[in-house]
């Protein structure tokens, strides 16, 4: 069923020899590479630092402004309730009243209106 014969040669191409000529190389413990060589990867690990620090800068930024705009967004939303409020009493609308809606005008100088919710 198997060639012996092909087996073993199949085994010895797979097997290299080795010659004293091919001993391995020793490399020292540290090698010193010339400015001129390394002065261009240097650079570029430099601008890929400055890089990341400004990325980080920016999401920084942009997470504060973030913040301050939601901020923003709570107290006008807050202070527009407050204006509803005020108007639904000066109008004899009990505070909790839950009846009516506001109906704000579609564009400046119309009137707005408070409607009854349908149910």
């Amino acid at each position: 069923m198997f060639n012996k014969q092909k087996d073993t040669e199949v085994a010895k191409e797979e097997i290299p020899e080795t010659t004293e000529e091919e001993k391995p190389i020793i490399l020292p413990e540290e090698m010193i590479i010339s400015w001129e060589v390394i002065a261009p990867i240097f650079n570029l690990h430099r601008l890929s630092q400055k890089t990341e620090n400004g990325i980080a800068r920016q999401l920084l930024q942009n997470r504060r402004q973030e913040r301050a705009m939601f901020e923003s967004l709570n107290r006008i939303e807050e202070v527009t309730q407050e204006r509803v409020t005020e108007v639904k009493e000066k109008m004899g609308i009990p505070e909790d009243n839950s009846e009516y809606e506001l109906i704000l005008p579609e564009v400046t100088g119309k009137d707005g209106k408070f409607q009854k919710i349908k149910q």
